[in-house]
């Protein structure tokens, strides 16, 4: 068995110098159009890798990472496209489907039925996606260890459905002096922020990422 490393809890791509990543944001809002909230998540992506170099192992890794969040888009394009609410549960375990949907031990989901509108899916969809990403790069899911743990949930609440993203076990020293916005925690902190019209919880622990979002009711169908 692959033994863990320790690992610092640092965001890992910087965002690409002049991007203003509240300029594609402004235009969000809870009630923001799926078509609205697709198109903002592609000037973020786009944005983020615009004016990278040609030849450089960096760029390499950053042009897979374009891809794979090209490739999540194309499902939140199809969640758009079919214009039907979408199942929490299953987006969460899609974005798991690398770990037999959330099946695997060490990963825990649970929560009550929750169909949100498809603008809602679509944000959500990426931000899974990232959270997967690191998670496996860095995070609970990079490891077969037991004692690393990936505990993600929801609830209804009086302002929406909170959706946790729990992880538990990471062998993380500590917090950079001055860790850099990468393009994942700058999606959640100020796209999502926009959407849903509260700031969500971004933590970088010594046992792993704490991530805390609240869909708005206006994005819920109840």
């Amino acid at each position: 068995m692959t033994q863990p490393h320790t690992r610092l809890a640092v965001d890992h791509r910087p965002v690409q110098r002049g991007f203003d990543c509240n300029a594609p944001a402004k235009a969000l809002s809870p009630t923001a159009t799926p078509e609205a909230v697709l198109a903002t998540l592609h000037a973020l992506v786009d944005g983020h890798y615009a004016g990278l170099p040609c030849e450089d192992a960096a760029a390499a890794e950053a042009r897979a990472h374009h891809a794979g969040r090209n490739d999540a888009l194309q499902s939140a394009a199809a969640i758009g496209i079919a214009g039907d609410a979408a199942d929490l549960e299953l987006l969460v375990r899609d974005a798991l489907r690398p770990f037999q949907f959330g099946e695997t031990p060490g990963i825990a989901i649970a929560g009550p039925g929750v169909l949100i509108r498809p603008a809602a899916a679509q944000l959500l969809t990426l931000v899974l996606h990232e959270l997967t990403t690191n998670a496996i790069k860095f995070g609970a899911l990079g490891y077969a260890v037991p004692r690393q743990t990936l505990q993600v949930g929801w609830k209804y609440t009086a302002r929406g459905v909170v959706v946790e993203w729990r992880e538990r076990g990471v062998a993380i020293l500590g917090p950079a002096e001055r860790p850099r916005m990468g393009f994942g925690r700058q999606l959640i902190e100020h796209v999502v922020a926009a959407y849903c019209g509260t700031q969500p919880s971004f933590r970088l622990l010594p046992g792993g990422v704490e991530c805390t979002m609240t869909m708005p009711a206006q994005a819920v169908v109840y």
